[in-house]
Parts: C-alpha cells; structure tokens; sequence
C-alpha cells in the first residue's frame, strides 16, 4: 500500500507532501487538485517503469546521480499533456519536478528534468539506494504479477461513452494509457478479456448480476473486433450490445472490469459515483472496501459525492484543501455531549473547507439571498453561491431529537471539532420568542417581517412577474387585491418597514393574489423568479443590512 505521496513543483503542487491512511477517499471544491493527485501517482509509474527499463543495472555518473531516461510527450502515456510544461508548477520549469512514493517495503522518488517543451529526462532522485530501486526489477518481468498484486496503480476515470467496435490491444500498457488519459470506453472490452485471462469472469458476472440483474454473454475475440453482449436477465433472449448500454451500468462494469482485469495493489478511482444513483453508489463503495480488505488492494478516491464522504467517515476520509493541505476530517462524535446531535459529515467538511457556517430555515432561503445579492452587487454573492447552508431544523435532526435540536447545540458540537469555525443563523421574525444564548463565534440574526417571502411585497415588482403569465384583466385584478388587501402606506411606500408586514402571513397573501390572477397556486420557484427579476430600488432596504451583517459576522472580504 501507498503510504505517502510527496510531489513538489507538480502541477497544483508547489511542495506537499500527503500521508495515505490506506484506503482514503479525498474530498475537495473543484479545481483543488484531487485528480492531480491521483496523477501524481499515474506519472510515477510511468516514469518508473521507463527508467527501469532503460537502465536495468543502476548506475551513476561522476557526480553521483543516476543515470537519466529521456521521454518525449508523444510517448508519454501516463497522463493527457500538450507539452510537458503542464506538468511543472505554474510552468517554471527551471527546478527538476519531483515526484516520490512510499510503500511499506520502500521510498522511491524520480525527477524529470527539462530539455524542452515536448522532451524531457528523468532519474531516480540522489538518496534513493541501489539496492532499493530492485524493486522496480519485478515489474518488468512479464510474469509479475501472477502469485502477488504488481505495485503499479491502476487509474479508473469515470466512463465516458464506449466505442462501437474494438480491437484487442497486444499490450497492457496500451490499456493503462487509455485509462490514464480519461479514455475509457475504448478500452472497456479489453478490461474484459484480461478479467477473462485471469479468470474472474464469473466473478465479474456476480458483480452484474447483484448490480443490476443483467448477464455478460459469451466473450467473442474470434474476429477483428472483441464483442462482449449482455442480456437484461438470464432468462431474456434478446441479447444488446455495449455501446447503447446506460452509463451506470457501463461505468459499473468498468470499475469491477479494471478491478478484476489488472491485479494491481493500488487503485485510483477519480468520481467513481458518475453516472450512479444515490443507492447504487453506497452499495459500490460498501463493496469495493470489503474486496479491498479481502483481497488485500488499496483504493483511492476522488470524489464530490456527499454519499461516499458519508459512507467513510472516520481516518480514510481527506478534506484537500485550496493550499493543497490534505486534511483529516475529524471525529464527529469527539467531545460532544451526549444529548447534543452530531453534526452531519457533509457539513463537517463544509466547516473545515470555509471556517464558515450560514443556518437557514431551508434551501429555499437561499436562493432568494442569492438573487438579491447578484441584483445588489453585494460581496456576500460568492459565498453565498459556494456554501451549503445548515438548516435550521433538517428533518433528519428533528426525528432524532426533537426537543434538543437548535442551531446553537449543533455550532457548539461544530466548533468541539472545528474551533476556527465561525457561524451566523438567520431566522424569520416569527421565531422571535424570547432571549436564545448563543455559543461564542455563532450570531443570531431574525428578519423584522414575518417571513423571507416577506420582502418579495413590492407590487410593482409583483406585477411586472405576473403580467407575462396572465391575461391583461386578471393582472388589474392581481393589482385591485393588493390594492384592497395592504394598507395604503405598504401598497404606496413597500420598500419601508411599515408595521402591518411584521405580522402578514405572506404565503397566504400571495396565495390568495395568484388565484385573484388566475394562477393555480403559488410556488417556491414562483418566489425565486420574483426576487430575480426585482430591481435594486424595489429590494428592502433591510435586505442590504442583514447581507451586511452575513458578510461583517464572517469576516467576507470585499468582491
């Protein structure tokens, strides 16, 4: 197993260095390396391999460095590049790039050395002693491999479409390559003759068949092309073909194909989850970690699903965050009370990711702040965009402790773990029942209204979202009810904070002027397209003060 990766002037990568709790499944915002860290591990390999088969003695020059392997981008296979400038940090390409792996039997590192952009020379890095880099023997000898997992790691993006017809490829090189380079579907069929090869088609068909019920059918590699048909049962006689089968099942069949095809030690999985529903994707993950243990591999994972943090918590789960920092997630259960809720392992890596907080009654509330925001120009709009709300009282909590449950028990178990953490919660003036003590570093806030929907009422604005939609009668109608139904100072001056809209049960308000218009009902989505189209004059002057509070209380930096 890989302990530890080390890279410095890699891609993302400037110097880091990441310990690999055996299997580990890294989670992160776009763009925070977690596929470059994955690759880290593909360029090793290849660079190994390609050195070890050029120099099968080591040996060193004058001045003591191993003797280098030239590569040229066109032959390099471990990862898509244009030129090997992509590979250094920002492109300086003046310091050697390292990239350094460590097992629990040896710690090998290589450099690549520019010679220009589409060649480059790699070597074993100084301190790496000849008699460890023996291990790199074993990895050419054809026959590796049979009796014990090979140490090469094996990358599984996920499937992207598989090709109509394909050849066998003569080596299994060839295949890695494709995968490295995200080119899955043209290698699907191979994976599956090697898992032929190596004797666990039946295997493989179990896999299916729990999955999805389906059944792989005779293996064909009697023609030009590998044909691989399945059929929907194993009593259906009509038999398909791979190329119109559904991404779930294809990228099913590729991660257990490249599992059983290539007896690696190490695999890399980048978004296994694509194309997976909720309740397929806990059942291949549970699955891939008791093979793994049984079977005595280890797996790595990219991901962004909130359904694989939650089925590995513990040690095996990595926040990788903007500083490249790969970061245990900790315990949700340390120090907490116990009649307090643990808070949720998705929000736990919310926390720890942003060092922020936002509690809402509902997703709901957030997109109105969104549109509001965006209309305001406000320097709340990007967190507000990239933050996942807590709500304030999610049906999961109130089942399971509804007397306890409260915003302030959850930040207060948050921070146990989080202590950085800072937090705001924002309720609707309903809720305003009495003195609430609050934990140090969270804010309460409550809206002067009723409701959010409170500060939709603008008729002016209200009108111009309904006219499209309605006939030119029933908008008049819409405007007599508003007209008859609000007082004369809310109907003249809405942008103020008149009295009567601190009480007004808004839903029913706009309830009653959507049927007075001819509209069915009234609709969430109907409240997120009325704050979109409200124009900066027409939002409460109370909007801006609390979006001010949002971004003073957690420290937002100006847009």
């Amino acid at each position: 197993m890989i302990n530890k990766i080390h890279v410095r002037g890699f891609k993302k990568f400037a110097d880091q260095e990441f310990e690999i709790p055996g299997h580990l499944v890294i989670a992160g915002a776009n763009n925070s390396g977690k596929t470059s860290l994955l690759q880290a591990v593909a360029v090793w390999t290849e660079i190994a391999l390609r050195w070890s088969w050029n120099n099968p003695d080591p040996a060193r020059d004058d001045a003591g460095e191993y003797l280098a392997t030239n590569i040229t981008v066109d032959s390099f296979g471990a990862i898509p590049l244009a030129d090997f400038d992509h590979l250094w940090t920002d492109q300086k390409t003046e310091r050697p790039l390292v990239v350094q792996l460590e097992t629990d039997r040896w710690n090998i590192g290589f450099e690549c050395l520019r010679k220009e952009k589409e060649l480059v020379a790699v070597r074993p890095v100084r301190d790496v002693r000849e008699e460890t880099l023996e291990v790199l023997k074993k990895a050419r000898d054809a026959s590796a491999g049979k009796s014990e997992r090979s140490w090469k790691p094996v990358y599984i993006p996920p499937i992207s479409g598989v090709e109509v017809q394909e050849e066998l490829l003569g080596r299994e090189a060839a295949i890695l390559a494709h995968l490295a380079r995200g080119n899955a579907g043209k290698v699907l069929r191979n994976l599956l003759w090697w898992t032929r090869q190596n004797g666990h088609w039946d295997d493989l068909n179990e896999v299916i068949k729990d999955f999805f019920g389906y059944e792989l059918m005779t293996f064909s590699s009697a023609g030009p092309s590998l044909a691989v048909p399945y059929r929907h049962s194993s009593e259906e006689a009509a038999s398909y073909g791979l190329s119109g089968a559904a991404s779930g099942f294809l990228q099913v069949l590729l991660i257990y194909a490249a599992v059983f095809g290539q007896r690696s030690a190490v695999y890399l999985l980048d978004e296994p989850e694509a194309h997976l529903h909720i309740s397929l994707q806990n059942m291949l993950f549970r699955d891939l970690l008791k093979r793994a243990e049984r079977d005595g591999f280890q797996v790595i994972v990219a991901t962004h699903s909130e359904r694989l943090i939650r089925e590995s918590w513990g040690p095996g789960l990595r926040l990788l965050d903007a500083d490249g920092d790969l970061r245990a997630v900790p315990d949700r259960n340390k120090d907490r009370a116990l009649d307090s809720p643990a808070p949720d392992q998705v929000e736990v890596m919310e926390a720890l990711r942003t060092l922020r907080l936002l509690y809402l009654e509902s997703s709901t509330d957030l997109r109105l702040l969104i549109a509001w925001a965006e209309t305001l120009g406000h320097r709340c709009l990007p967190f507000l965009q990239r933050t996942t709300p807590v709500e304030t009282a999610p049906e999961r909590l109130r089942k399971e402790k509804p007397e306890e449950y409260s915003p302030a028990a959850h930040f207060a178990a948050m921070r146990a773990l989080v202590p950085e953490v800072q937090g705001v919660v924002l309720l609707d003036g309903y809720q305003r029942d009495g003195d609430r003590e609050m934990p140090e570093s969270l804010e309460l806030l409550f809206w002067r209204r009723r409701e959010i929907e409170s500060y939709l009422m603008h008729p002016v604005s209200v009108l111009r979202y309904l006219k499209p939609m309605v006939s030119p009668e029933d908008a008049e109608k819409a405007r007599q009810y508003m007209r008859l139904n609000l007082s004369p100072e809310v109907f003249k001056s809405p942008r103020g904070e008149p009295f009567l809209l601190e009480s007004l049960k808004i839903k029913d308000f706009f309830s009653g002027l959507f049927q007075e218009a001819g509209r069915q009902q009234v609709t969430n989505e109907d409240y997120f397209r009325m704050a979109e189209q409200m124009e900066a004059e027409e939002i409460p002057l109370e909007v801006r003060e609390k979006l001010d509070q949002i971004a003073d209380y957690l420290r937002l930096a100006e847009n």
